[in-house]
């Protein structure tokens, strides 16, 4: 299929796994126009994958959902909208919902800006270190690599020991090149 998402199209299952609901709710959603399907063959529904991102984006996200996606936990979300820095809506529940422009303001706000500065300041140093471990892993990976080169040299050439000499000569070979050399 074609890479380009604008033409691509996939099969009903496929687009459940997208939207993360059922293969019955994405025929309901297609029953009632909110989504659009193509039938190729007659039965098998397939679906743009273009119009898949866009019911996607706007679709609002429960606290747990843009608490991943900010890498924050629920309660900072709490915290933040206490302090006005976030501003979620209420479903009909009354439970916070955010919307993808929501999360996107407070992104690109000042305290999350200053917030991701100083945290890049205290990450640093230990990035620096799991650099620095990676740089020992390699060297010891490399001096491995040597040693296994070495020692299967010496095997190819015990071996050729071997079948030129019987093994009696081998051994008497073997303990003069020990002792001279």
């Amino acid at each position: 299929m074609d890479n380009d998402t604008s033409k691509k199209i996939v099969p009903i299952g496929e687009a459940a796994k997208i939207l993360g609901v059922s293969i019955d709710t994405v025929r309901r959603w297609d029953k009632d126009g909110t989504l659009h399907s193509q039938r190729r063959e007659g039965k098998t529904r397939y679906f743009s994958v273009e119009e898949l991102e866009k019911v996607n984006l706007s679709k609002p996200m429960s606290i747990s959902e843009a608490a991943h996606k900010l890498n924050l936990s629920a309660s900072t979300l709490i915290r933040l909208e206490k302090k006005g820095l976030i501003k979620p809506g209420r479903n009909k529940k009354g439970e916070r919902i955010y919307d993808h422009e929501a999360l996107e303001q407070f992104v690109n706000s000042e305290y999350f800006l200053k917030k991701k500065e100083v945290q890049d300041k205290i990450l640093e140093p230990l990035k620096e270190e799991e650099r620095e471990k990676k740089k020992e892993v390699s060297a010891y990976e490399e001096e491995t690599k040597v040693i296994s080169t070495i020692t299967s040299t010496n095997r190819e050439e015990l071996a050729k020991l071997k079948r030129r000499y019987n093994q009696e000569d081998f051994l008497e070979a073997l303990l003069r090149g020990i002792m001279f050399t």
